[in-house]
């Protein structure tokens, strides 16, 4: 199942909201709705982004942000102040239907900046929480636990200079039996300085702070995006969207859905 984020824009502005698709094979998917599944309750000035949902005790729970839209020009010193995004948590029995959860302690309520794109799985009967933050003027990886989706635990830190010296956007931790898989996105720098290259970079822990170099080799990506990785018997399929340009070169709201695999084979054994 994948969760995606719609946008449009009309007279009133931009607005988003979330859809809902499957698959049986990984490569053709089909809508569960023609309309969207859930949309979400913002302001006129907010959007609601980077949709991340798990199968939680015969239902879904999933969380996304709301983030205002309006670039800082647009705003005053104290709008700027409030404008962080929010973390919101929503609960579906069928993934067509989706209400709030209206948690007032969620653990990265006061951490989240744009960038965060939390992820969120259920492994056994426990809840994990993963998102990017800036702690002490650092960019940590941190994540949170609960059993019931309500109350959660201490946020655990780790500065992310201890995983990669690129900088990391869009990172992704799937459980593996007893080891957790981490995907991130790593920046790299031309040597003018000027041009940017982003690569899909695979780790393994078996106590999620030390991470390992294993699984498929880094994938060079067209731009910096949000990809997912799923893990098969027979290797592991990545997805990420390639937004669209306009004919006069600028991104436009339209983006296509890519896959790629990488055969176990090529990297069980590395």
């Amino acid at each position: 199942m994948l969760s995606y984020q719609g946008t449009g824009i009309d007279e009133a502005g931009p607005h988003t909201a979330f859809g809902c698709a499957q698959s049986g094979d990984g490569v053709a998917w089909k809508k569960l709705s023609d309309t969207p599944v859930f949309l979400p309750d913002t302001g006129s000035e907010q959007l609601a982004e980077a949709p991340n949902f798990t199968a939680w005790k015969g239902g879904f729970l999933m969380v996304y942000l709301v983030n205002p839209f309006l670039v800082h020009s647009e705003r005053s010193l104290g709008e700027q102040e409030r404008s962080g995004p929010e973390v919101r948590l929503a609960q579906s029995t069928d993934a067509l239907r989706w209400r709030d959860l209206r948690l007032r302690h969620l653990p990265l309520g006061g951490e989240a900046n744009a960038d965060s794109a939390p992820c969120i799985y259920a492994d056994k009967d426990v809840l994990y929480l993963w998102w990017l933050t800036v702690a002490n003027d650092k960019p940590v990886l941190c994540h949170s636990v609960s059993r019931d989706g309500v109350e959660w635990s201490k946020p655990s830190a780790q500065p992310t200079s201890e995983i990669d010296s690129r900088p990391i956007l869009d990172a992704r931790v799937y459980p593996s039996g007893d080891f957790y898989l981490l995907t991130y996105v790593a920046e790299t720098e031309g040597e003018a300085k000027r041009t940017k290259s982003y690569f899909l970079v695979t780790k393994v822990s078996r106590d999620a702070r030390t991470w390992t170099r294993k699984g498929p080799p880094e994938f060079a990506l067209p731009q910096p995006c949000v990809p997912f990785m799923v893990f098969t018997p027979g290797g592991a399929r990545l997805y990420y969207d390639e937004q669209e340009r306009t004919s006069d070169g600028r991104i436009s709201t339209r983006a296509t859905l890519r896959s790629a695999f990488c055969p176990k084979a090529n990297y069980e054994n590395r």
